[in-house]
């Protein structure tokens, strides 16, 4: 949980006021982003998800951050299905659905953006796949956790070629 005060009180910003997951492009940032960004120098991975919950959401949907197949996004929405509603609108967070539930960003549309999100930043420094998992809040806490360990298992499944984690 890199916003705990945030999460306590049900709130993007930390106790500063400011939203951590916007404070990863600039040099000036948030005490929280810039230990992230410490700890993740000089590293690279093959996949990173991060889970979030979204107080506007209808139901469950993913961001996918990658340049070219394979995707794993559409899997993941049918896995979680079986355990939370998956979001059916056609524009989600404000950004244009590209299936039931998925969010599958151009990257190339990324790096003009003047904030950028931990998942942007991660991505546009090496990482190769970035998905980000999020569940309305409006749903138990539990079976919010049931979800995004659902979508964190079925992508592992399919980073190691479908073996079991």
């Amino acid at each position: 949980c890199i916003n705990p005060y945030g999460w306590e009180r049900n709130q993007r910003t930390n106790a500063q006021r400011r939203d951590i997951n916007r404070q990863f492009r600039n040099r000036t940032t948030t005490p929280e982003a810039e230990l992230i960004r410490r700890l993740l120098r000089k590293r690279s991975f093959l996949l990173s998800v991060e889970f979030h919950e979204d107080v506007d959401a209808s139901g469950y949907y993913l961001y996918e951050l990658r340049r070219e197949p394979p995707f794993i996004g559409e899997r993941i929405i049918r896995a979680v299905g079986k355990v939370i509603p998956i979001n059916p609108d056609r524009v989600i967070d404000g950004r244009q659905a590209t299936g039931r539930g998925l969010i599958r960003r151009d990257a190339n549309a990324l790096k003009h953006r003047r904030r950028w999100p931990m998942a942007y930043s991660l991505f546009l420094n090496g990482v190769g796949h970035v998905l980000g998992s999020e569940t309305p809040v409006t749903v138990p806490l539990a079976q919010r956790a049931r979800a995004h360990t659902v979508a964190l298992t079925t992508a592992l499944e399919e980073l190691l070629g479908g073996k079991r984690y």
